[in-house]
């Protein structure tokens, strides 16, 4: 007489499509290993369940961060604004910042520089220089 397969429970199939071990599982809920396999054939309750969920989406509960997530694999991600955000991404985004503010930095540096000050004075200077002529042409005309 061939053995009857027993059905799985959905607990089951949740464990194995998340891809945590029967250890880990019972690590995680602070059961034996033999509780979590008696859950895998008849069903777990609902907060080791819950438990797995949250071990697996790692969900951020701040304020201003609703609607993100970490996935297993190391993605910051937003479903509802479809936003992605890699550890590769990060780098390269902070090399940019890194550049914006070296450049910063320098212009920083450069407008709080002596000639650039005189830099400055000298084209204020032209401007009251050219309205000056100016003014002058518009009087030698009218006469």
């Amino acid at each position: 007489m061939a053995k009857r397969k027993r059905k799985k429970s959905d607990f089951y199939k949740l464990r194995i499509k998340l891809g945590i071990s029967l250890e880990k599982t019972a690590e995680l809920c602070g059961v034996t290993e033999r509780s979590v396999q008696n859950w895998d054939s008849k069903g777990a309750p609902l907060m080791a369940t819950r438990l797995l969920w949250y071990y697996d989406s790692k969900k951020i509960n701040y304020p201003g961060w609703r609607g993100w997530e970490f996935t297993r694999d190391g993605v910051l991600r937003n479903k509802r604004l479809k936003v992605n955000i890699t550890p590769d991404w990060l780098n390269k985004y902070k090399l940019v910042i890194d550049r914006f503010l070296a450049l910063k930095a320098e212009q920083d540096q450069i407008t709080g520089s002596w000639a650039y000050r005189m830099l400055q004075r000298f084209e204020r200077l032209t401007v009251k220089i050219k309205r000056y002529a100016n003014r002058k042409k518009r009087l030698v005309r009218g006469w």
